[in-house]
């Protein structure tokens, strides 16, 4: 069975491993939202990752070597030996907090 798996990247390397999984037909997650960023010359409305250096994805483990190929990967989260699955109701709350028309954006520390 296939689960939902964090994968870490390298720093501003999301949108490259997203495509790079969508590309092999895996499913994929980045979950993100817009900004506005300034330029000296202009302001520009961006899309930034919510969980920076991370994307989700969706495979069977053993068939892993897809992934770990991706330029900008760098490994599976995961605790010993093995990845470690995400629960998949975490990834829906954080998928229905994406598709709101809520303001989010990251949190620089939890209390």
């Amino acid at each position: 069975m296939e689960n939902w798996y964090a994968l870490r990247v390298r720093s501003n390397h999301e949108i490259v491993v997203q495509s790079g999984l969508r590309h092999r037909g895996i499913d994929e997650f980045l979950p993100g939202y817009r900004t506005k960023s300034r330029w000296s010359d202009r302001v520009k409305e961006i899309y930034r990752p919510l969980f920076p250096g991370y994307v989700f994805a969706r495979f069977d483990p053993s068939q892993r070597l897809p992934i770990l190929m991706l330029p900008g990967f760098v490994h599976i989260i995961g605790f010993g030996n093995g990845p470690e699955p995400v629960d998949e109701g975490e990834l829906q709350a954080v998928r229905r907090f994406v598709d709101s028309a809520l303001p989010i954006m990251p949190w620089p520390y939890i209390r």
